[in-house]
């Protein structure tokens, strides 16, 4: 394995987001490369690189929701098989919020139930006020 402040070919880099985006994590992915996890991660922040390694981080959350139902379906060790499900869906719903986050309305009302009356008050050229 390379030392610290060692580089990442562009060709290894491809190939460690291909392996995350199969569902597998950047330090699995490393692992398989012999690559350091910092020197990856680093990559990861160059502005030429980080949109390929995003990519393949949404890839992998896709392949993590599509594997829901088959881990609850299972059947077997079901306290191991709700972890993963409960893990995973805590994942999606904070890193794809938009599509797997739990969605919530909110209503106001005045007192009683009644409308909520909205009053402005804007200072006129004689500094009366004007109400609008």
């Amino acid at each position: 394995m390379d030392g610290p402040g060692s580089s990442i070919s562009p060709e290894t880099y491809t190939d460690i987001c291909d392996f995350i985006a199969l569902g597998n994590s950047a330090r699995k992915g490393c692992e398989k490369y012999n690559v350091p996890i910092s020197t990856f991660i680093a990559k990861t922040q160059q502005p030429d690189f980080s949109d390929q390694y995003a990519r393949s981080i949404v890839s992998k959350l896709e392949v993590h929701a599509d594997e829901l139902v088959d881990i609850a379906d299972d059947g077997y060790e079901v306290d191991r098989s709700r972890l993963r499900v409960d893990t995973r869906k805590w994942i999606l719903s904070r890193l794809l919020p938009k599509k797997f986050g739990d969605k919530s309305a909110m209503e106001l009302t005045g007192k009683d139930g009644a409308e909520i009356k909205l009053t402005y008050s804007v200072k006129g050229i004689d500094d009366k006020p004007i109400n609008i």
